[in-house]
């Protein structure tokens, strides 16, 4: 009887497996032919200056609400038997939410001087006011599609995420043929408050919101999460997203927004070349979680091991393959991106240590090293700004000193990563001795 729960629990997680890497994957392909349609429709400065205000409210949303993602589904599976986690979800809303509209009235009260001063541009301001009065209903989708997931509604959430996607690339497709660049952003800007709308309905077709209403009594009694868990994610949050960002307007100010265009387009590329594996990483991780909590550290570390040198190889097969083939994928986008190339190829050069870190991650979570994980980033991040400016200081294009200090400052994190998973493995399996 155990031997067939075992297998129909893992029939349950392939079904689950497949239906997130098709219904994600299809999303990613949509996307991708919309900015397609992007750069061969606008010129590269105009792209550029989209994907700033793009990039930029992604990065927004990464802050406020998106890295909680993992924990409203944690807090959705626990809720099922717990009042507790139902109470720490409520609270994770608020907190989100109160985040939200803290960035988004200073977004739209903050003086056009100091925004110039941040954003080194004017253009743009209107629309990023606009972004701050629509925070508070753009943070609403990430956050209840961890708790579909928590609830195991992952056709649902591959439904909506399919379906947004095409709705992203008729807003686009629309709002460029009636405004140019304008209408893009136009476009994104309905995109995100119909995916958001659409997101609150699927939430509350699964559960009436008054079935909660009596097991969220006194939920503040649940404070304490928000210090233990919220609060850490919130802070990790201001370091890679922000840094990323920052990088971009360094860009926009050493070069021109055409470099950010340029950057998007090849990171779409390396995201597209990690899709796949990201989903094995997605599903193992629960495999990895069990061993771990069986304490079973030699097959835990051997099956780590192993997946290390098999995704470090498939990922330089990756790199060399898109190398080879860098000028012919940049075609795809527009001729203007094709004098990149040598960028690209930089730029994939990290695709081997992307697929390793993600893996090394999980294990370092599992072995709950949040607060060196923190400590990591903040290193490597600065090292990336600081060798950033440095390569553009000393004759390297703005795009080119972009990839090559976010090569370097990866190998930092991963040696250090590395260093710190191979400490647990010494530690781990002496106990077994």
């Amino acid at each position: 009887m155990c031997h067939f729960i075992t297998r129909l629990q893992s029939s349950n997680l392939f079904r689950s497996f497949i239906i997130t890497a098709i219904g994600s994957g299809l999303s990613k392909a949509i996307l991708i032919l919309g900015t397609f349609y992007c750069t061969n429709t606008l010129t590269k400065l105009e792209f550029g200056e989209y994907s700033f205000v793009r990039n930029t409210l992604t990065m927004i949303l990464t802050i406020c609400a998106s890295n909680y993602s993992g924990l409203c589904t944690k807090f959705a599976t626990e809720a099922k038997s717990s009042i507790a986690s139902l109470q720490r979800l409520l609270l994770l809303f608020l907190f989100s939410l109160f985040v939200c509209v803290l960035l988004g009235g200073i977004l739209t009260i903050m003086p056009d001087s100091i925004l110039i001063t941040l954003l080194k541009t004017k253009e743009s301001i209107g629309y990023f006011r606009l972004a701050g009065l629509l925070l508070p209903l753009f943070m609403v989708q990430p956050l209840i599609e961890g708790i579909l997931r928590g609830l195991m509604k992952f056709k649902m959430v591959s439904w909506l995420q399919v379906l947004s996607s095409i709705l992203y690339v008729v807003t686009l497709i629309v709002g460029i043929q009636l405004a140019g660049v304008d209408g893009a952003i136009w476009g994104l800007y309905l995109f995100y408050t119909i995916y958001a709308v659409a997101s609150i309905w699927a939430l509350i077709h699964i559960r009436n919101p008054h079935y909660y209403y009596s097991r969220l009594n006194h939920f503040w009694l649940e404070y304490h999460s928000i210090f233990k868990m919220v609060l850490p994610v919130f802070i990790l949050s201001f370091v890679e997203a922000p840094i990323l960002w920052y990088l971009q307007v360094l860009m926009t100010r050493y070069s021109s927004a055409e470099a950010v265009g340029s950057m998007t387009v090849m990171l779409q590329i390396q995201n597209f070349a990690l899709l796949i594996p990201n989903y094995f990483f997605i599903t193992y991780i629960a495999f990895a979680g069990r061993l771990n909590a069986e304490k079973k550290y030699e097959e835990y570390f051997a099956r780590f091991d192993k997946f290390i040198k098999s995704f470090c190889l498939a990922g330089i097969l990756i790199f060399v393959l898109f190398s080879l083939l860098s000028k012919n994928i940049l075609v795809l986008f527009g001729s203007a991106y094709v004098g990149d190339w040598k960028e690209l190829v930089v730029c994939c050069l990290g695709i081997p240590i992307a697929l390793m870190m993600t893996l090394i991650k999980q294990s370092l979570i599992l072995q709950e090293h949040q607060r060196e994980l923190m400590y990591i980033s903040i290193t490597w991040n600065i090292l990336w700004v600081v060798l950033f400016y440095y390569l553009v200081q000393i004759g390297f294009n703005t795009l080119m000193s972009f990839f090559i200090s976010r090569f370097i400052s990866w190998i930092l994190n991963w040696s250090l990563s590395i260093w710190l998973y191979n400490k647990d493995k010494t530690r781990l399996l002496s106990k077994k001795q």
